[in-house]
């Protein structure tokens, strides 16, 4: 992406939002942690708010308190905080917990799991849903600069650095898959029919599903991601892989999804080339 020479702002401020606060309710009697309920309790939605700072000492003294009145917010950053170590102390699948939270961080870890990354030590990945930035202020340079100074942001918000940020760039055109109207028939059925076994004090007749869905139908009607999926190239934002793959990140296979290793925020230069 082309950098527009005269920047507007020299410096960027930006402050971190967690949107939700969160609440601790246990007993008197309850185990240290017992109260913690991982599907909810662990995945934290990140919302950071971008502003330009004018060069001035009034300017950066409000800043630096809060004061956002002298400055001009510019973009957001927004995302997911995914700490699987501590999900997987909770004795719980990361897989099932991601894909109870959204389709999104159910194809992120379906690629990683693909492609054993997880298979070497992953503490917490940083899922970026979208860097936006208002128009007047994109082409500066200014989206690659919040890229490389993510994994600091991530650690100054939550006091935990990334072990890997995750990004997909969404296609510019989609092609939607036909509708198998049998294969969804079928698996309400069998959700029924299971939702009724469980009860059986009823006295309901049941009738199995008689017709079989396959592992790849059910993912599609469920809107997970199957295991060899693949990003058409036609179809990329090839401005939006260019801009991250210039901030050091690397396409997992072809699957269209972007990683990024994140050793420590303390390089020479602090930008974690």
């Amino acid at each position: 992406m082309a950098v527009k020479s005269e920047k507007p702002f020299k410096l960027l401020a930006v402050s971190y939002d967690a949107r939700h606060k969160k609440t601790a309710v246990f007993s008197i009697t309850d185990k240290p942690g017992a109260w913690i309920e991982p599907y909810t309790d662990t995945i934290t939605w990140c919302e950071f708010s971008v502003y330009g700072v004018p060069d001035t000492k009034e300017s950066l003294d409000k800043t630096y308190e809060d004061d956002f009145s002298l400055a001009t917010k510019i973009g957001e950053i927004s995302g997911y905080h995914i700490p699987i170590a501590l999900i997987e102390d909770f004795g719980e699948d990361s897989y099932a917990v991601c894909d109870n939270t959204s389709s999104d961080l159910e194809a992120m870890h379906s690629v990683l799991q693909e492609h054993r990354f997880l298979e070497d030590f992953i503490d917490s990945i940083f899922y970026i849903h979208e860097i936006e930035l208002s128009p007047a202020y994109q082409g500066f340079g200014y989206e690659k600069l919040l890229l490389l100074q993510l994994p600091a942001l991530v650690a100054n918000a939550l006091n935990n650095q990334p072990s890997l940020l995750m990004y997909y760039p969404a296609p510019i055109q989609y092609d939607e898959p036909e509708r198998d109207l049998k294969a969804e028939a079928a698996l309400r059925h069998r959700m029924e029919y299971n939702m009724q076994l469980c009860k059986r004090e009823d006295n309901i007749a049941l009738f199995p599903p008689i017709y079989e869905v396959s592992d790849r139908e059910i993912n599609r009607v469920l809107g997970r991601r199957n295991p060899g999926d693949t990003a058409p190239i036609a179809y990329r934002n090839k401005a939006l892989y260019k801009l991250y793959e210039s901030a050091g990140f690397t396409e997992i296979g072809q699957t269209g999804w972007l990683s990024k290793h994140i050793a420590s925020v303390f390089t020479k230069d602090g930008l974690n080339h």
